[in-house]
């Protein structure tokens, strides 16, 4: 029996994490939680080192709701205008961001490289969504099963 199983110490480290509100650690938290210790003992009265216990098991279980988190958490960044500009300073092709470059683009009254530069922010947002979806109906399918 662990005195501090993996999943207990990874979840503390994902609660600092959520609490500043990563996307990530949110969609881990309640995978975590239903996270049952005795899998985690079960795993050690067989032998198991603790690496070998969050390889096998933990981590299997908490990678759908990580790649969502971190998914939904690519999918946010594309879309931040505001913070970033201010950040980063909108030097040219070193740190613009897509949407500033869609507001140029217009602001030169280029609607077509507007247009084209927003379809492919369309585009990389459906790929997104539909990878979240996988992820999610292959982890309901995992849970069922």
């Amino acid at each position: 029996m662990h005195a501090d199983p993996a999943a207990t110490e990874l979840q503390r480290r994902f609660e600092g994490v959520d609490q500043s509100g990563a996307l990530g650690a949110s969609q881990a938290q309640p995978v975590l939680d239903d996270l049952e210790v005795e899998v985690e003992e079960a795993a050690a009265s067989l032998g198991a080192r603790r690496s070998q216990t969050f390889l096998r098991v933990v981590l299997p279980t908490v990678a759908p709701a990580l790649l969502t988190g971190f998914a939904l958490a690519f999918a946010r960044a594309i879309g931040e205008y505001g913070s970033v500009v201010f950040i980063s300073g909108n030097m040219p092709m070193k740190t613009e961001i897509v949407p500033l470059l869609i507001i140029t683009k217009l602001e030169q009254y280029d609607y077509a490289g507007a247009t084209a530069v927003a379809l492919v922010m369309l585009l990389v947002s459906f790929a997104l969504l539909l990878a979240i979806n996988l992820l999610q109906w292959a982890a309901r399918r995992r849970v069922e099963a």
